[in-house]
């Protein structure tokens, strides 16, 4: 735990620079990131990740896909991906946090979350924990697909009754996993 609170703390900088500003610039509702199963690395599944600028939508997000070259979307959830409300006990076993990031969702009106700085806080606990993630329902495993083919993905989130857009993904080859390379240009 005290490590956890030392990363924060470090954080607190980067955090307040990041409330100032959206969490996309280009004029969007988020960000989509795509990539091969780093779970297992057998190609079997395509990760889809988003952060969107409200972090989450009270009716939930749904994932389209389309393969590359294609002008339908095909919708992959039965039901929107919303917030959960219980953390799952492997979760809370491999992370004593999980339990009270969960709760400053579930427990702040979510007019009142989207306005203060926990946002910043759960979004970056987000992007470095997938476990919450999912039970943010910020994150989808696509596991119907055909390694070699080319995919897209869509993220809208449920709004008023309709959808708003959050972003498109860059396209992916289906396949292993393959850790980026390092930056070989950057000095310092």
């Amino acid at each position: 735990k005290f490590h956890m609170v030392k990363i924060f703390i470090a954080l607190i900088p980067v955090v307040l620079a990041a409330a100032s500003m959206s969490f996309a610039q280009t004029g969007n509702n988020g960000e989509v990131f795509v990539t091969n199963d780093y779970r297992l690395q057998a190609g079997n599944a395509i990760v889809v990740k988003w952060f969107a600028n409200k972090v989450y939508y009270q009716d939930g997000f749904n994932v389209y896909r389309k393969e590359e070259g294609l002008a339908s979307w095909t919708k992959l959830n039965s039901a929107p991906l919303k917030v959960k409300t219980e953390v799952p006990q492997y979760m809370a076993d491999k992370d004593a946090d999980i339990k009270p990031f969960l709760n400053i969702v579930t427990n702040t009106s979510y007019d009142e979350f989207q306005k203060g700085v926990a946002k910043v806080f759960v979004a970056l606990k987000a992007i470095m924990n997938p476990d919450f993630a999912e039970l943010l329902g910020i994150i989808y495993y696509d596991e119907n697909i055909v390694p070699g083919k080319r995919y897209q993905y869509e993220v809208r989130g449920i709004l008023n009754g309709g959808e708003e857009l959050v972003n498109t993904s860059k396209a992916i080859t289906a396949g292993p996993y393959q850790p980026e390379a390092a930056p070989q240009s950057v000095t310092v």
